[in-house]
């Protein structure tokens, strides 16, 4: 493993520690380093699920989980930004419902299309092992049809580590605010996060799903 990442992963751990005591920072700065925690974490497990065995596995999950960081310090930094304004628990909840509504309704859409871009790999790819094409023009098809696979795949990794970083912000803002919050605001909120927590548990599924079909070819 390189000098840059065993430097990497020790920022990494540095991060965590920082995020769990970050009680005292402006809420952009807090949620910019909770966000590189969660997407570096993310990104590396989805990589370890990938690449374990491999000759230079460290480097690869390493690298991931940079990009991880990088993403969830973007998505991190403007959820921040978002919320510094609120000014009472009755504004922040009503705004942090309304976002996290909207989050889970485009989620479900990109959801929904992922299933059917899978399902169109799936057809392909028994098409292509299916006909009497020459071995070579098979391999030469199968090879393109995982190229394809693999960008869909790190594109729905990068939306992960986005809606991971996300959904971590929005249960803070939660259990900030919650408390102050009459019941049944309260309850609405927590219904959205539910939601959006189950989106985000059906983008995962179709990461790995992606990382099965890249990995059989």
């Amino acid at each position: 493993m390189s000098n840059k990442t065993k430097s990497f992963i020790t920022t990494l751990a540095i991060l965590v520690i920082l995020s769990a005591c970050a009680k005292d920072m402006k809420q952009s700065d807090k949620l910019t380093i909770q966000g590189c925690t969660v997407g570096g974490f993310g990104a590396g497990a989805l990589a370890f699920i990938k690449y374990s065995g491999q000759k230079d596995a460290k480097e690869k999950i390493a690298i991931s989980s940079m990009l991880g960081c990088i993403a969830g310090t973007v998505v991190g930094y403007h959820i921040g930004k978002r919320t510094e304004h609120y000014t009472n628990a009755q504004q922040a909840a009503d705004e942090e419902i309304a976002f996290n509504r909207n989050s889970t309704k485009e989620l479900k859409k990109y959801n929904q299309q992922l299933a059917t871009n899978i399902s169109d790999y799936e057809q392909q790819i028994s098409m292509i092992r299916d006909s009497k094409e020459s071995a070579a023009d098979k391999k030469k098809n199968l090879q393109e049809t995982k190229s394809i696979i693999a960008k869909q795949r790190n594109k729905a990794q990068t939306a992960l580590a986005d809606v991971e970083a996300e959904l971590l912000a929005a249960q803070n803002q939660y259990a900030q605010y919650k408390d102050s919050t009459p019941p049944e605001t309260s309850t609405d909120w927590r219904q959205e996060l539910a939601a959006l927590q189950q989106e985000k548990e059906i983008l995962s599924s179709h990461v790995s799903t992606l990382n099965a079909m890249d990995a059989s070819i």
